[in-house]
């Protein structure tokens, strides 16, 4: 694959992303990953992409599920302005 369609595919996915937060919130990254159909690394990547641009924040622990860790919920950040970094690709 081109660097061209690895990197659309990227700018894609992130979009994705974003608009799930943005519509759905609060969601997980487990949450997006199932929803989205990506794996768990692409969401998570993606994510902490979007944490460090601070697009999107950490609300905290969701309830403790069965099994594993509480996941962490995630949602836009409505605070996002002219003093936040660019959200160019």
């Amino acid at each position: 694959m081109s660097t061209g369609n690895q990197e659309y595919i990227r700018d894609m996915n992130r979009a994705l992303v974003l608009e799930a937060i943005a519509n759905h919130p609060p969601l997980s990254r487990a949450d997006l990953a199932k929803m989205l159909h990506l794996t768990k690394a692409t969401v998570s990547t993606i994510v902490q992409e979007l944490l460090d641009r601070q697009l999107v924040i950490e609300l905290g622990s969701a309830e403790k599920t069965s099994m594993g860790r509480k996941p962490i919920l995630l949602t836009f950040n409505n605070r996002y302005g002219p003093s936040s970094p660019s959200i160019s690709a």
